[in-house]
């Protein structure tokens, strides 16, 4: 995922990852959580906001042509084979990636709103208020 997410012009390393978009800053996690379960998801705040929340969480399963089934089974270990594993993760890490890059606007994330795209995305009132506007 690094070659990916690096090649895409994020920075970071390991399960962290940044994008400083045109109005967003874009943070990228594949980490596990405090109950064990691994994730890949999103955060996304304003570039000049100095709150250090981050007021949009997009996560990768619920994206537009994601098989949600398939990546958790690739995230949480199954019975796939590694090589395999890693194909899934992979692609669904450059479809998030994807997602990030062209949505580094508050009018592509209106859009995105707006069409639904963000319906199962966790949005702090304050964003889902600039959203709708």
């Amino acid at each position: 995922m690094a070659s990916t997410w690096k090649a895409a012009g994020l920075t970071g390393r390991g399960g962290r990852w940044t994008y400083v978009g045109s109005e967003f800053e874009w943070r990228v996690v594949y980490d596990g959580d405090w109950l064990g379960r691994i994730s890949m998801l999103a955060d996304a705040k304003l570039r000049d906001a100095e709150d250090c929340d981050y007021p949009l969480r997009v996560f990768a399963e619920f994206l537009p042509g994601v098989d949600a089934h398939l990546l958790s089974a690739a995230l949480e270990g199954s019975t796939m084979r590694n090589d395999e594993r890693r194909d899934v993760v992979r692609e669904y890490a450059q479809v998030l990636v994807d997602f990030v890059i062209a949505h580094d606007t508050l009018d592509a994330l209106r859009v995105a709103f707006r069409t639904g795209v963000l319906q199962s995305m966790s949005i702090r009132f304050d964003l889902r208020d600039a959203l709708a506007a």
